[in-house]
C-alpha cells in the first residue's frame, strides 16, 4: 500500500529497480491507483513505515509522473521524471523533497 500525503491510499507497490554497479534501489515503482499505470518515484522520496510506504504526493501528483519503462530509466526518462516532480512539488510543498528531510 502506497499512502499520499493525505494518508489516503493512492498506489500500489510492484517492483523496484536495482542497480547491481551501486548495489542500490533507486527506483520504486508504483502502479497508480487512478489508471493502473505503473511509474517510478525516486526511492528518497519513500518513507517505509509499518504497513505501507508513504510518498509526499497525492493522486494528481503521480498522475502527473511518466510511465515506468520496462527495465532501468534512461538519461533522458530520468529528466523527465525529475521535471514532473519538481513540477508536483512546488512553493512550500517543495520541503517534501526528500534533499529537506533531516537525516535519521
Amino acid at each position: 500500500i502506497v499512502q499520499g500525503d493525505e494518508h489516503a491510499r493512492i498506489a500500489t507497490v510492484t517492483d523496484v529497480f536495482i542497480d547491481p554497479d551501486a548495489e542500490q534501489v533507486p527506483y520504486v515503482v508504483v502502479k497508480r491507483d487512478t489508471d493502473d499505470v505503473e511509474v517510478p518515484v525516486p526511492v528518497g522520496y519513500a518513507i517505509v513505515q509499518q504497513e505501507a510506504i508513504a510518498l509526499p504526493f497525492n493522486s494528481s501528483d503521480l498522475d502527473l509522473l511518466p510511465a515506468a519503462p520496462p527495465k532501468e530509466l534512461t538519461r533522458t526518462e530520468e529528466s523527465t521524471l525529475r521535471v514532473a516532480l519538481d513540477q508536483a512539488l512546488t512553493g512550500a510543498r517543495r520541503y517534501a523533497r526528500p534533499d529537506f528531510r533531516s537525516a535519521a
